[in-house]
């Protein structure tokens, strides 16, 4: 009977270990490994000088990272970082999280690749510099505010000035943008 017990109890803490998620870091990325094997990115190491593909601020977010695909970037995960000045998220990507990229003041160009799903709540929140971006077909959810900054002198918020969005027509992105009187090209 004692032996059957703590089998059953072996198994249970197994399977609980199995669905929590493992928090991992690379030298740039930190990151957790979901149950389905996936990744999500958490955080980012922003001196780490490894993390800027040509040195001018250019960061491409990984397909894999230590054989996980990277699925998801967490909320947050890159917030406040100074020195992105362009990015480029795969599509292994399907979730960008909210607040993910805000507060990026030197972000100036973003190129989403197809089979991104969904750019939640404030993702691009207050990247004032700010001026393209790449939206594929596969977006079927853009948050609320998620390419906007603080008005001046106000609690509100608006559309970052001077962006210009190239989104295939007749697409959720292409309706997003026209709904919230952002510049857009059909692609």
């Amino acid at each position: 009977m004692k032996k059957q017990l703590w089998a059953l109890l072996a198994s249970c803490v197994l399977a609980l270990l199995a669905a929590v998620p493992l928090a991992e870091a690379t030298e740039v990325f930190a990151y957790t490994v979901k149950a389905d094997g996936s990744c999500a990115i958490t955080g980012y190491q922003e001196d780490a000088e490894t993390g800027f593909q040509d040195g001018e601020g250019r960061l491409e977010i990984p397909a894999e990272i230590d054989g996980h695909p990277v699925t998801e970037i967490g909320s947050g995960a890159f917030s406040g970082c100074e020195g992105i000045s362009s990015l480029l998220i795969p599509g292994t990507v399907k979730r960008i999280g909210n607040g993910a990229f805000s507060g990026c003041m030197a972000l100036e160009s973003v190129v989403i690749e197809e089979g991104v799903m969904e750019i939640g709540e404030e993702a691009f929140f207050g990247c004032a510099a700010l001026s393209r971006a790449v939206l594929p077909w596969s977006v079927h959810a853009i948050g609320e505010r998620a390419f906007a900054v603080s008005l001046p002198d106000s609690e509100a918020a608006g559309v970052i000035g001077g962006l210009f969005v190239t989104a295939p027509a007749v697409s959720f992105a292409a309706g997003y943008c026209l709904e919230n009187d952002i510049s857009y090209q059909a692609e």
